[in-house]
């Protein structure tokens, strides 16, 4: 009687040095420019919020005078339509305030010039009715900036523009210069987003790259 060995198979494993196993690779490394690139575009827009001056920083002086508040107090604006002098376009001109007192055109007589004039005036747009804004009072009262309908009752064609202010402008006349214009600031909300980016990005960079971390 024989016996049959089974036969043993010898296997040797190499242990990995710890070291090696913690390393981070390279790709680890590419995906750090994420928090960090969020951070800085954070960083960017908090410097982005200081004020900004205005003064030349050359130091230059420039002309000054004396500024009142003549636009204070309730009024209409007096819009206009202006036949082009090398076309026949007619366009819609706000020539600026008046006051209750001086909306009657006969107590600003002066201001009734017939004569050709040379404006200077900002390109604007039509508006939209805001919420809560009744419709507008009779056929030449106008409540806000109805482009399409103003220039069904003038004839005019879609050109809206403002007057700039005239400091040699008739007495009682229209006060231009009556441009309105708000600047976005989201540079707080772009700052909140970026910072959230970066912190949000780094958490999952050091729970997966460095820790190895499965969700």
């Amino acid at each position: 009687m024989t016996q049959q060995r089974s036969p043993v198979d010898f296997t040797t494993s190499i242990r990995k040095d710890p070291k090696e196993k913690d390393k981070i690779t390279a790709l680890g490394w590419f995906l750090l420019l994420i928090p960090a690139t969020t951070f800085g575009l954070g960083c960017w827009q908090e410097m982005r919020m200081g004020p900004r001056s205005l003064i030349r920083p050359d130091g230059g002086e420039t002309q000054g005078g004396l500024f009142s508040q003549r636009d204070a107090g309730n009024g209409y604006l007096i819009v206009t339509p202006f036949q082009l002098s090398d076309r026949d376009d007619i366009v819609l001109i706000n020539r600026g305030w008046v006051s209750r007192k001086h909306v009657d055109p006969e107590s600003r007589a002066l201001a009734q010039d017939q004569s050709e004039v040379e404006l200077t005036a900002v390109v604007r747009q039509g508006e939209s009715r805001p919420q809560f804004t009744p419709d507008h009072k009779g056929v030449n009262m106008y409540l806000y900036r109805d482009l399409p309908r103003m220039c069904a009752a003038t004839g005019a064609a879609p050109v809206f523009l403002d007057a700039i202010y005239d400091p040699q402008g008739i007495r009682n006349g229209p006060i231009g210069g009556q441009t309105r214009i708000t600047l976005r600031n989201d540079h707080m909300s772009y700052l909140v987003t970026w910072f959230s980016l970066s912190a949000a990005t780094s958490f999952l960079w050091y729970r997966q790259i460095v820790k190895r971390l499965p969700f």
